[in-house]
């Protein structure tokens, strides 16, 4: 895959990653460092792949999600290559069908989700949207070498697949009906550490195990201290300590049942969670 040398520029999800920046309840003073900050080291960057180069990718990483998972597709998702003012349509648009999402834009700043989303599923229209233009400041921000930008890629098709699947077969849109903060945790935690488990695996069956501890960096979400404000390193600290309990806390989880169960176990725990979600 011919991959284009860019200009990496300082940054950061992901998510897959840097989504919690969302200001969400935050003071005034907060909302707007979060702005400067994206705006002076996340700026957009020209795309790092193709849309054909995503499908070409994704034909590769299919079938070893199947593998791994233990299920087929009935029918693959739609990939769409989109900017971060096209992926903010979509996440408005999810917004007015999802109870758990804030219904107005002055409840939460789309701006700052896009900077740092590398992918996300659309579980209403059910597409994969990647976002090319995001990968490379990300990747620049945590000192992560262009060499890895086409086994990420791999590694970020393998999650959002696996969200794919898990709609597929559980249906995700019946858990959003739910407010209970508490249940939402929970169910971020198993569902989106069942798709760590499994682009892990993708990673280990590739042999880009590299690419694997470089996007445990860019996930962990511990990027270098470059708040000088207190109360903004504070927040970040406390926005940290939830997304490692639901990404690496929810992999650890899906890893202790896969060994004692395998798929079949994984696959009850997560119609589970839909159950548990109505009770």
């Amino acid at each position: 895959m011919k991959l284009r040398r860019i200009a990496i520029i300082a940054i950061l999800l992901f998510v897959l990653a840097f989504a919690s920046f969302s200001t969400l309840g935050q003071e005034p003073f907060l909302f707007r460092a979060v702005q400067e900050f994206n705006a002076a080291f996340m700026r957009e960057s020209v795309p790092a792949f193709t849309a054909e180069e995503a499908q070409s990718i994704a034909l590769e990483v299919i079938p070893l999600v199947e593998q791994i998972t233990g299920k087929k597709f009935k029918q693959i998702p739609e990939i769409a290559i989109v900017n971060r003012s096209q992926v903010i349509s979509v996440l408005r648009s999810e917004s007015t069908s999802d109870k758990n999402l804030p219904q107005s834009d002055g409840d939460v700043d789309y701006t700052s989700i896009a900077t740092g989303l590398l992918g996300m599923y659309g579980k209403y229209d059910k597409t994969l949207y990647l976002l090319p233009g995001n990968l490379p400041p990300i990747m620049g921000f945590f000192g992560t070498s262009i060499l890895h930008t086409e086994p990420l890629t791999k590694l970020v098709i393998a999650h959002e697949l696996t969200h794919a699947l898990q709609d597929q077969e559980v249906d995700l849109a019946r858990f959003l009906t739910v407010t209970n903060s508490d249940k939402l945790h929970a169910f971020s935690a198993t569902f989106e550490g069942h798709a760590v488990f499994i682009h892990d695996q993708v990673g280990r069956i590739l042999g880009i195990d590299e690419t694997l501890i470089e996007l445990s960096k860019i996930l962990s979400s511990k990027e270098p201290t470059m708040y000088e404000n207190p109360l903004l390193r504070r927040d970040r600290m406390a926005q940290n300590k939830l997304h490692d309990l639901i990404y690496w806390g929810g992999r650890d989880f899906i890893d202790y049942h896969f060994q004692r169960g395998g798929n079949a176990l994984l696959w009850e725990i997560l119609s589970n969670q839909i159950g548990r979600a109505h009770v």
